[in-house]
């Protein structure tokens, strides 16, 4: 009887560990070595999505056996203006951006944000370009910001600069790193509850013409 209530209690501590447990992605970016890094946390595992690593080509001396060749399929986008015409096609995509927007506020509501930095060096062509150049991404990349912690759930650290660089020997350069954590029980139930959104969006990504679904 102990025994049982051990394992147990030991089965609903895992369960309760690996569902309200974060998971961190990491997002970076520096023009300097031009690599864009990605990365997944997860307890005490670490999982690099970007970049990947070069698989070393192993030596086969036995010839390799001829593909068969493959008819390519049209893309869903193609098959949906071929099938509907434009306004069906235009009718298509309103839903599936919504669709898509309306899933990615509702994942973005209930993420923290742990950190974000986005650092930019403007140079133009001139002074004047520059200056031009400086108060358009000023308009941009703020409003962004702003709109970016208003959605979040919550946010721990931000740091943005924009830098105007009048040395016209130089170059623009930029600098950019986020890492943002999500609850596992927290992304699931955001799913059970934008299912009409997800349902439009794996409907419009798997589509088929009719006569593909006749057969």
């Amino acid at each position: 009887m102990v025994w049982a209530i051990i394992a147990i209690a030991f089965f609903v501590g895992l369960v309760y560990l690996l569902l309200f447990s974060n998971v961190t992605v990491t997002l970076h970016y520096d023009d300097r070595d031009g690599v864009f890094r990605c990365s997944v946390r997860y307890l005490f595992l670490n999982y690099i999505v970007s970049p990947k690593k070069e698989k070393k080509k192993r030596k086969n001396k036995k010839q390799p056996k001829k593909k068969k060749k493959s008819v390519d399929k049209p893309s869903p986008i193609v098959s949906i203006y071929k099938e509907k015409g434009a306004i069906g096609f235009v009718k298509s995509l309103q839903t599936v951006v919504n669709a898509a927007w309306k899933l990615f506020v509702s994942i973005l509501r209930n993420v923290t944000l742990r950190n974000l930095l986005i650092r930019l060096s403007i140079t133009g062509e001139d002074a004047a370009d520059t200056a031009i150049s400086f108060g358009w991404a000023n308009s941009v990349v703020y409003p962004i910001v702003g709109a970016l912690l208003d959605n979040v759930a919550d946010y721990e650290d931000y740091t943005v600069e924009l830098i105007p660089d009048y040395n016209h020997e130089s170059s623009s350069s930029v600098e950019f790193d986020m890492a943002i954590s999500i609850r596992p029980v927290t992304f699931i139930a955001v799913m059970i509850r934008s299912y009409t959104q997800l349902r439009d969006l794996l409907a419009a990504l798997t589509y088929k013409p009719k006569h593909e679904k006749e057969k």
